[in-house]
């Protein structure tokens, strides 16, 4: 344990204090650098000394493919449409080639994740890998303070705690940088449908629809995420790997990252996400979903992200799963918790039908 800001370890340009420890990464030549750096107390007290530890494994020889549960396949396996990993990830990192633009869940950008201290503990998203993902800002060209997802060339998904009250908001696409990519989209929504019981994002049902003024047109860096209907075919086992994207804290209390950022997270069962949070006196509905490392933390969303995209990848497609709600925190062993876009899918659908039909929810 590194007990004070004077006494800390830092691996790979990341500093860690008290038990925080490293998460596994991969070394892409035969040089790791660890640098200790204690203080007086450490080193001259009668708790004086220090122990740092290890564990190497041999990488993948290289004409075969690394999967993120370690094991190795040939190369030629890498992006073939077939879970060879068994964890998804020879198939995650893979662009998609499709004619049709408007097709959900198909980035024409391959994903890429490294081992990096950001959104918390994930990494920088190549620019156009996650094609759905939108900032909302005041105006355009703004900050984003929330984020959401596209569903189709009208419609965004989002966190009611987002949009509730506002008076004006700005939907931007193909944003990359925080502060503006040049080629991003701002469109004014000119209506918010919030769920009827989306008023307090702690009862479970926190997510909100809002309307475009105008039409979006797709191409690489904008596109559809597929949204899940409330099946079997959708259920999500605990353990499965999905990601995170957003624009918020890269700790906590700390600064907005300066570009999309990325994070793995396992899904969480429901029951040991209740049981957690119940000993802070809160709950999870079956309307919600988790997703965290439970056992180290240090990966998750933080305040920025909300109302963003949880995605998993099912069939080779992406899928909406969460949208970003809260937590304790942000990179605690505490899951984050999601609102369960399958749990909602008839409501999305006929919240659309309605504005169509009968017009206006809320008019801003």
């Amino acid at each position: 344990m590194l007990s004070s800001d004077v006494c800390f370890l830092t691996v790979t340009g990341r500093k860690f204090c008290g038990t925080t420890s490293p998460k596994n990464f991969t070394a892409f030549n035969n040089t790791v650098t660890v640098h200790f750096v204690s203080s007086n107390y450490t080193i001259y007290s009668e708790h004086r000394g220090f122990n740092i530890s290890w564990h190497t494994t041999d990488r993948c020889s290289l004409d075969e493919y690394t999967c993120w549960n370690g094991s190795c396949i040939s190369e030629t396996k890498h992006c073939d449409l077939v879970n060879d990993c068994m964890d998804n990830s020879d198939e995650i990192e893979c662009a998609h080639t499709t004619m049709n633009l408007s097709e959900c869940g198909k980035p024409s950008v391959a994903p890429h994740f490294t081992w990096d201290p950001r959104i918390v503990g994930g990494n920088e998203a190549k620019p156009g890998s996650w094609p759905w993902q939108v900032a909302l800002a005041f105006y355009p060209g703004g900050t984003s303070f929330c984020g959401g997802s596209i569903i189709n060339e009208r419609w965004v998904v989002t966190a009611a705690h987002c949009v509730d009250f506002l008076s004006t908001v700005y939907v931007i696409a193909g944003r990359h940088e925080a502060f503006g990519s040049s080629d991003e989209v701002p469109i004014h929504a000119d209506y918010i449908a919030i769920h009827p019981d989306g008023s307090n994002p702690f009862l479970g049902s926190d997510i909100a629809l809002l309307r475009l003024s105008t039409l979006l047109t797709f191409g690489d860096t904008i596109r559809p995420i597929c949204v899940p209907t409330n099946t079997s075919d959708f259920y999500v086992r605990a353990g499965t790997i999905c990601v995170s994207t957003g624009w918020g804290d890269i700790e906590w209390r700390g600064e907005n990252s300066d570009s999309l950022y990325q994070v793995r997270l396992p899904i969480v069962e429901n029951e040991k996400c209740n049981q957690m949070y119940n000993t802070i006196g809160t709950t999870v509905f079956n309307s919600n979903i988790c997703a965290g490392d439970v056992e180290t933390g240090g990966v998750g969303p933080c305040h920025g992200d909300s109302g963003g995209p949880l995605t998993c990848y099912i069939g080779n497609t992406w899928y909406l799963m969460g949208v970003t709600s809260w937590g304790y925190r942000c990179g605690t062993n505490f899951p984050g918790v999601y609102v369960r876009v399958p749990w909602f899918h008839d409501w999305i659908q006929e919240a659309q039908v309605f504005y169509e039909k009968y017009g206006e929810w809320k008019n801003i």
